[in-house]
Formats: structure tokens, C-alpha cells, sequence
């Protein structure tokens, strides 16, 4: 029974190593797997604590190249975590602080790029944005995160007054799943097309919104354009 019992309490027998052999190299390695453990029960602040304590310690190269491969998903996490919050700036701070920690091809990684790069359209730095998502798009395999990205980066132009900038990210407003941001994507296309005086994409793009806008001040604004 006591043959087994490391793989039943792995963690109490991790904590066990450190503390009956501090100075020992295994105690490092059982450091880290404490972290991986953390980090499989979706204990995501734990485990970057953990590596991250880690990574401030004289450990070997094969264990530290190790630690860093393995910081990078909680990482995203806190850093998702504080974009849905809206805290731009400490996705910004996240993201540099911990940099330097990770090898240069996890550091460019998307997971960790894209919540950066809508953090600078969301603080109105257009010109970092734009050419983070440039170099994003194509690493982005899954449909739905495209069109999140090109929608959250549509929205930040649109806002600035570059309406046509906006209006070309949102060409193919049926990548939008949500209704509320389809809705949101033909408006823009409606004022585009208005405001270029190609009456035919106007009228299209503006009948498919009025048909799904739910506010009335954005249905009068679109109606507005149309009967003009």
C-alpha cells in the first residue's frame, strides 16, 4: 500500500520531497509538478504563481525550458480574465512583465497576442492594434475567434471615424453568429455604402438591418439613411 500511495496523494508526496530534501534537484522538479497539478484542476492563479516562483530560482535548463512551455496557459487566462473586465492596461502589464520568462515562439503565440492586441484597440492605440491583427488573422483556425477579432478591431475604426476602414473588416456580416453583432455589422455597412453613394449596397445592407436591430435609435438612424 505505501508502494502506491505517491500516486494517490501526489500532491501531499510532492510536498513530502520538498520538505525532507530542500537542497536537492528533485525538489525543483517537484515544484513544477505541483504547478502541473494546479494547473489540470483549472486552479489557473496557483499554478502561475507557482512557475513563476519558479523561474526566480537557479534551476536547470531542461526543467526551466519545462516551466515555461508550461506558464503559458494560465497566463492566457489571467489575461483573458482581465480583458473581459475591461483592464486593458493589466493585460498590457501581464503580457510584458512575464515576456522575458517565455521562449520567443510562446511569447508570439495567438492565445497570448490576441487579448494584447484587442487591449490597444480598446485603448485607442489603432496602429499597434492593426498590425498585431494582421499578423494574428491567419494563425486564427477557429471561425468564431476570427470573426470576434475582426468584429472587436471593426468596432474600435468605427468609433474613430474610420468608417470605411471598419466597413471592409466587415464585409461578410453572416460570419457574425450573433444576431446582435450582425445587426451591428449592416449598420456600419449601411452607413459605408451611404456615404460612398452606392445606393444598391445601402439599400440591402440597410433593409437586412432594420430587420435585426432591436434598439429603435439605431432603427431610425438606418431608416433615416434610407429614405434619404
Amino acid at each position: 500500500e505505501l508502494r502506491y500511495a505517491p500516486y494517490r496523494e501526489p500532491m501531499a508526496t510532492m510536498q513530502r520531497l520538498m520538505a525532507e530534501y530542500p537542497f536537492s534537484p528533485f525538489a525543483d522538479v517537484a515544484r513544477f509538478k505541483i504547478g502541473a497539478i494546479l494547473l489540470r484542476q483549472r486552479e489557473f492563479a496557483a499554478a502561475l504563481e507557482r512557475f513563476e516562483a519558479l523561474l526566480g530560482r537557479a534551476i536547470p535548463e531542461p526543467l526551466r525550458q519545462d516551466v515555461a512551455n508550461s506558464l503559458r496557459q494560465p497566463l492566457v487566462q489571467r489575461m483573458t480574465e482581465q480583458h473581459q473586465r475591461g483592464a486593458s492596461l493589466d493585460v498590457l502589464r501581464t503580457f510584458f512583465t512575464h515576456k522575458q520568462s517565455l521562449p520567443p515562439a510562446l511569447a508570439l503565440h495567438s492565445d497570448l497576442l490576441l487579448p494584447v492586441a484587442l487591449s490597444y484597440a480598446r485603448l485607442g492605440l489603432l496602429d499597434e492594434a492593426q498590425s498585431l491583427f494582421t499578423s494574428l488573422l491567419p494563425s486564427l483556425s477557429d471561425p468564431a475567434q476570427q470573426a470576434g477579432l475582426l468584429f472587436d478591431q471593426a468596432l474600435r475604426f468605427a468609433s474613430s471615424g474610420q468608417l470605411r476602414t471598419a466597413a471592409t473588416l466587415l464585409v461578410r456580416p453572416e460570419r457574425f453568429a450573433e444576431p446582435s453583432r450582425r445587426a451591428q455589422a449592416l449598420s456600419i455597412l449601411t452607413e459605408d455604402a451611404w456615404q460612398a453613394q452606392r445606393l444598391d449596397d445601402t439599400v440591402r445592407y440597410g433593409q437586412q438591418a432594420v430587420a435585426m436591430l432591436t434598439e429603435a435609435a439605431e432603427r431610425s438612424r438606418v431608416w433615416g439613411i434610407l429614405a434619404a
